[in-house]
């Protein structure tokens, strides 16, 4: 069957792979997505509806989130010096604190409206209630883009990539975190059609970067931080429906609202890349 691929950003010849049916591949390319037409641009209703894993989930995950942000600066730093930082669906703020901690001047883009209240009135932090495509900025006016688990999110990953790609001065850095559908962990927890729309290993993740006309400088697996008792307000469950009881019973048992684990399967990868100086 012929598709339009996000990866080719053409219509292409796909067809259906064996994750759970609901998935195809393109065989020029092998990307693995979610089939939509092409004339799809956007689905920035279903975000700003919560329809995705709802508020509680991030407002309560926060201390994971923080561990996670921590790890990625640890890497980050390596790559990019203090500067102009843009955080793209920066949800609840912390690795946007956590860039102002290492000296960077932060600026985020959110399209939840109650995740930008919270990062604004709560935490002080400047951040617009837009998407990638609904943004404008002046050519070369970031040192740093972050897109924390966010590009498997996009209709048009392409397009938005290149568009990102001139937010960012010569020599800048973007880092990206994204589900490997290569992984076992991945494949169980993170195929969620209605907003997972792309599912990037390591290979379709650098030809993206590049085709956007970037240089993959890091790549390695990651091992996310999460916090067992706001799972259960995440979509996940939604694949796993005996587990909210579960938690919640453990959540009582414990006689505690956070838990914090990681599960070392490699469900996410991390990349990092460079805009030509």
């Amino acid at each position: 069957m012929l598709l339009y691929c996000p990866l080719c950003d053409d219509i292409s010849p796909a067809e259906v792979c064996n994750y759970k049916k609901v998935l195809v591949r393109c065989n020029s390319c092998g990307i693995i997505f979610v089939p939509r037409m092409s004339g799809c641009n956007d689905n920035h209703d279903f975000y700003r509806q919560s329809a995705t894993s709802p508020f509680n989930y991030y407002s309560r995950n926060l201390a994971a989130s923080e561990k996670n942000s921590q790890y990625l600066f640890s890497i980050i730093s390596r790559f990019a010096q203090p500067g102009k930082v843009l955080d793209i669906g920066c949800s609840t703020g912390i690795f946007m604190q956590c860039a102002e901690k290492h000296g960077f001047e932060a600026e985020g883009l959110e399209i939840d409206p109650n995740c930008v209240r919270m990062c604004n009135e709560k935490f002080g932090l400047k951040v617009h209630n837009k998407s990638v495509e609904e943004s404008e900025f002046d050519k070369n006016r970031f040192d740093l883009i972050n897109l924390g688990d966010v590009i498997e999110h996009f209709v048009k990953p392409l397009p938005a990539m290149r568009k990102i790609q001139t937010w960012l001065k010569p020599g800048g850095i973007v880092s990206i975190s994204t589900p490997d559908i290569k992984s076992v962990a991945a494949r169980w927890f993170q195929i969620k059609p209605d907003e997972h729309l792309t599912y990037f290993n390591s290979t379709t993740l650098s030809s993206i970067l590049e085709k956007a006309g970037f240089k993959v400088i890091y790549k390695a697996p990651f091992d996310p931080w999460r916090d067992l008792f706001s799972l259960r307000y995440s979509t996940t469950m939604n694949l796993f429906p005996l587990l909210p009881g579960i938690i919640n019973f453990l959540s009582q048992a414990i006689g505690s609202e956070n838990f914090l684990f990681r599960l070392p399967f490699h469900e996410n990868l991390i990349m990092i890349a460079q805009v030509p100086e």
